[in-house]
Order: C-alpha cells, then structure tokens, then sequence
C-alpha cells in the first residue's frame, strides 16, 4: 500500500464517521434506530406522503437505494446522503428530490444535519401542497373559476382545475382524481 492509499483510506474513514454521526443525529430526532424506519415515517407523518431514498457509498461510486430496499439496509451501511421527495396522486409530476448531503461541511455539528433533513422534508410537503392546489380542484371549484372569469379552468376532478381555498363543497381541500 501507497502512502497516498493510506491517506486515502483514512480521508474516507473520517468522512464516515461523519456521515454516520450526521445520520444518527437524524435519527435520533425522529425517534427512530434505521433508515427504513426514518422512511416509513416520512410516508406516514406527512401529509404528502414523503418518500425516502439514500445513496450509499461503495467502492468508487455511489448507488442510490429507494422503496422497500431502503427498509433493507443494514444499519451500518455507508450512507451518506438522503434523498427527500413526493409524488402527487392524480397528476403526472411531483416533487423533485431534496438531498440532504450527510458529508456536507456546513453541518458544523450533527445537529446541524438533523435541522437540515427537517427542513428538505418541509419543503418537500409544501411544494406537493402548491401542486395538490394547482390541480386538485372539485367540479365547485371549477364552477367558481368559471364565474370569475378564469379561462384555464377545467370541470373539477380533472389535473388542471385549481382548488378554491373557500369552496364549499371540498373546504378547500380539493378532491382525489
């Protein structure tokens, strides 16, 4: 073995350290000892339902793990980043992932880490809001664009009628299509 080998070896032990030490701190903030437990929770205790993949480090490149795979990995495995994203039933789109690098060296403290996966997961639950409300409009809905004069309504229930925050009919919840 080189020297720069060696050194090599060593950079990346410490970046796993690090990275490990960032992810039990998120962990540790969401009540949960795995990954797979910190994914189901991003799916059930929001409102847009979360999901959840992670890239792994291996042997000079990493793999990006998602679904159930998450729920797999080892608590040991060589994590260093978290990939936070939605899907909105009903429309073809979502929520482009949010990444929370876990080697990220603004993260001065895990803390840091923690704070950061709980804002991507805010900004994940708030972008699939905006797009549940752009497309998600019932047939009142629809109505009241209507007769307000907006021209790119849809009938309601249709991907392309927006929710009417004081409708009547849905509370301004819009409805599934």
């Amino acid at each position: 073995m080189t020297y720069e080998e060696y050194e090599r070896g060593e950079e990346m032990k410490a970046q796993g350290e690090v990275a490990q030490a960032n992810l039990k701190a998120i962990l540790d903030d969401h009540g949960c000892e795995t990954v797979g437990q910190l994914a189901r929770n991003a799916y059930k205790y929001t409102d847009c339902g979360a999901w959840l993949s992670v890239e792994v480090w291996g042997y000079e490149r990493s793999t990006i793990v998602h679904g159930d795979a998450v729920r797999d990995l080892p608590t040991d495995a060589p994590i260093i980043a978290i990939h936070v994203g939605s899907i909105v039933e009903g429309v073809d789109g979502g929520v482009d992932a949010h990444v929370v690098d876990l080697l990220d060296e603004a993260f001065e403290e895990p803390a840091m880490a923690a704070a950061a996966y709980n804002r991507a997961l805010e900004e994940v639950e708030k972008e699939a809001e905006d797009i549940w409300n752009e497309t998600h409009g019932c047939t009142t809905c629809a109505q009241h664009w209507r007769d307000e004069g907006w021209l790119g309504g849809g009938s309601g229930g249709d991907g392309v009628t927006r929710v009417w925050d004081e409708c009547p009919a849905c509370s301004g919840s819009g409805s599934i299509i």
